[in-house]
């Protein structure tokens, strides 16, 4: 699951298809949540359950929730920057995901809202990781 208070999302994090209701994408090539590297998780802005269409608005320090059942853990990650990495040429030079350093998370969504001209990515590092 993901949480993400400020916004309002309660979602489920699903390895097949971004195309479901209340779901988001994580991307296999990524990091599983809490591992060292990035774990890229990919959710529409203005589809489906729109579960994106203010991400905008967070802020450095605002907090997204990775509960993971099956390791029993909960992951806390903290906003390090969004709006500042906006991928014009995503389609030719995919997002590449750092396999190792910091735990780190990155919610990537369409820009311009309901338009696939860029990625939009807002950037997170873990701050804490407790058992459920």
């Amino acid at each position: 699951m993901l949480i993400i208070p400020k916004l309002g999302v309660d979602a489920t994090i699903r390895s097949d298809t971004v195309n479901a209701y209340d779901a988001v994408y994580h991307y296999p090539e990524s990091v599983s949540p809490g591992q060292p590297g990035e774990c890229g998780l990919l959710g529409h802005r203005t589809t489906y359950s729109h579960l994106f269409v203010n991400i905008g608005s967070l802020k450095v320090g605002d907090l997204a929730i990775i509960i993971d059942p099956v390791m029993k853990k909960k992951y806390t990650y903290a906003v390090t920057s969004n709006g500042n990495d906006i991928r014009w040429d995503y389609k030719t030079n995919p997002v590449r995901f750092a396999q190792e350093g910091e735990a780190q998370l990155m919610i990537i969504t369409c820009y311009p809202p309901g338009l696939k001209e860029a990625a939009y990515i807002t950037h997170f590092k873990l701050v804490s990781t407790e058992n459920t």
